[in-house]
């Protein structure tokens, strides 16, 4: 009966040597360039990051996410991203940004600050006069939802919503000139 054993586990322990050195004499495939999607760098905890190793609900747009999805207001970003909601009751200057159900609700005074911090290029907009506005020479958008205040401060309950500009390029002339019709 030892023997039996001895005999199956040197058969057992051969065939597992076999298979590790077919394993190993095997040469590796070439790997395929990567043609997925874009990498978008985002500065939502403050330092520059790939979008899916941030560990915080985040969704960005580029530049050019907002021109092929024609985003030209800060009205037409309803819809464009997660749990996003604008609404306004002064009309299209005084957007009110809403994420996850937290905004400003039914108070109806312009000068009410949100619970949803706006940022121009780490600037916080403290007025919702400043919050409306074209969507022009943006680099991308940024919004990061739930409570902020850890990274952004005060009137961050809700989330942040961060524009960050095109910087200029010195030593260049550069220009983008769009027109556009409508009946």
């Amino acid at each position: 009966m030892l023997d039996v054993r001895r005999s199956l586990a040197r058969r057992v322990s051969v065939s597992f040597i076999a298979l590790a050195s077919a394993a190993l004499a095997q040469e590796a495939a070439p790997a395929p360039e990567d043609e997925g999607l874009e990498e978008i760098v985002v500065t939502a905890t403050k330092r520059a990051q790939d979008v899916q190793d941030v560990p915080i609900a985040i969704s960005a747009l580029t530049g050019d996410d907002l021109v092929d999805r024609n985003i030209t207001n800060t009205m037409d970003l309803m819809g464009a991203l997660p749990n996003l909601q604008v609404t306004t009751a002064y009309g299209k200057t005084q957007p009110n940004f809403s994420l996850r159900g937290i905004s400003v609700a039914n108070e109806f005074n312009s000068t009410t600050a949100s619970p949803v911090g706006v940022y121009v290029d780490e600037v916080y907009q403290s007025l919702r006069a400043s919050h409306g506005g074209q969507l022009f020479d943006l680099e991308r958008i940024e919004v990061v939802r739930g409570p902020q205040g850890t990274l952004f401060g005060r009137n961050t309950t809700g989330g942040a919503v961060n524009f960050f500009t095109k910087k200029p390029s010195l030593g260049e002339a550069t220009g983008e000139v769009s027109a556009g019709y409508a009946n």
